[in-house]
């Protein structure tokens, strides 16, 4: 059996196949092409397999301190959160994080949330896969294979490919945040060195991710030869970068293979050897059966062999149970038709069941809650009296039981602005400070309990 490796990104999709160890590209579709990448599968041979790495921008990454509980109730609860984060949980997955030593026994755990924000994007090469009835091995995010196979275990990793400037965040072993920057694809960004300052961005608002101030350690995968001419250690000095290259020649791709920054061969290299547990879980074909479910008719089938084997050595009774067995396969026929006509007239759900059940228990829960408008007031006017120069754009905050999340958007503040409203603000819980938006805008969330919030006086 032949293995396809198709990589999608925000150009379309790339079909792959490996000549020993090398990758070499058969065939591209760009977006609008997906009927032509369905009658494209149609025509593989049979016993295909196909293996699906998801290069877009719409990765989000989300880390949450929960309740340790444990069976149908941690399931629950899972289920619930992933419906939250995103709007379709197929395309997403929550591990658990390792406990930090002063967490070690305590009756919470730290769970990764990880998933497509857009899952309309690769939703079109996905049902042409399944129309195809293809056999589909895995679908693995791009953040999540560089954080697997890199052998990075914290630091930022920076890889180009021709969808543009992918830079992630790895901490603990597993991929904390990861940016897709279009404006530099592999193609341009050896002419210049304008994305050192993407890279430092991140780079700061990584240490807000981790909880640390340090700045991460940059590897770029790439010979340092092909960097742009322009490039030098001071350049990336003064951007407060330390910077290592990472060869792809030393993860035992082809030399010939390496010599630009373009990462897709050595991902690719990546994707053919990955654990399919990396990934997302691969919704089935239609007319497919699940492990389980093969496992019940199996087992349904065997019974049925074993009465027919009853029956036969029963030679008295040999007719009746015939006749039996006729009339109750024309009433199952019958009720099979019926079932098929009443699935036929019920039209979708617009959302769903996990979705529908995690809104209505939270609307039940905000329900019961009541934040302390006043004392919020206070607490925010208070913080905004020791920087007259910074101005507030908006005002929100989200009830999480027994938690608010309240979240200031200012205009025009200074470091020293944004300093004096921490240090008002950060009594009330931990803070997460963005600043130097494109926009000009600068963002302080600040996460409290609700009694808390009532209780601290500014």
């Amino acid at each position: 059996m032949s293995r396809l490796l198709l990589r999608i990104d925000s150009l379309g999709l790339e079909a792959w196949q490996m000549h020993g160890h090398r990758p070499e590209c058969a065939e591209r579709f760009a977006p609008h092409q997906t009927t032509d990448f369905a009658r494209w599968v149609a025509g593989r041979p049979r016993g295909s397999r196909f293996r699906v790495l998801v290069d877009l921008g719409e990765e989000a990454h989300e880390t949450e301190v929960l309740p340790r509980v444990r069976g149908a109730d941690r399931r629950a609860l899972i289920a619930r959160r992933l419906a939250q984060w995103f709007p379709q949980p197929i395309w997403a997955r929550a591990d658990t994080l390792p406990d930090k030593p002063r967490q070690r026994g305590a009756a919470t755990e730290r769970v990764l949330f990880s998933g497509l924000t857009r899952p309309e994007r690769i939703a079109p090469w996905i049902d042409a896969l399944q129309s195809a009835r293809a056999h589909i091995e895995c679908t693995i995010p791009a953040s999540a294979l560089l954080a697997a196979c890199s052998g990075l275990a914290d630091g930022l990793l920076v890889s180009f490919s021709r969808a543009g400037m992918r830079v992630t965040l790895i901490a603990e072993g597993r991929a904390r945040l990861s940016r897709l920057v279009e404006d530099y694809p592999s193609g341009a960004a050896a002419q210049n060195a304008e994305w050192l300052l993407e890279i430092a961005r991140t780079a700061r608002y990584a240490s807000t991710v981790v909880g640390g101030t340090a700045q991460p350690l940059v590897s770029i995968i790439a010979p340092e030869a092909v960097l742009p001419p322009l490039f030098t250690s001071s350049s990336a000095a003064a951007h407060g970068l330390e910077l290592h290259w990472l060869d792809p020649v030393s993860f035992g791709i082809a030399a010939t293979e390496g010599q630009d920054l373009d990462c897709t061969r050595l991902l690719l290299h990546w994707l053919d050897k990955a654990s399919p547990r990396l990934g997302w879980q691969t919704p089935m074909p239609p007319g497919l059966m699940s492990g389980p479910r093969r496992l019940l008719v199996g087992a349904s089938a065997a019974l049925c062999v074993a009465g027919m084997a009853a029956a036969m050595l029963n030679w008295q009774n040999a007719s009746r149970l015939t006749q039996a067995r006729t009339a109750l396969e024309a009433s199952l026929g019958a009720k099979r038709a019926l079932v098929a006509r009443i699935e036929a007239s019920i039209p979708p759900l617009p959302a769903t069941a996990d979705l529908i059940q995690a809104s209505v228990e939270q609307f039940e829960q905000a329900a019961h809650l009541r934040v302390p408008t006043r004392a919020l007031l206070e607490h925010i006017s208070h913080a905004l009296e020791d920087s007259p120069s910074a101005s507030l754009d908006s005002l929100s905050w989200a009830q999480e039981a027994p938690d608010a999340l309240i979240t200031l958007t200012l205009m025009h503040a200074a470091p020293q602005d944004l300093e004096a409203i921490a240090q008002r603000l950060e009594r009330l819980g931990p803070l997460e400070i963005e600043s130097g938006r494109p926009d000009g805008r600068s963002v302080i969330s600040v996460r409290t309990a609700l009694d808390t919030l009532g209780r601290e006086r500014p």
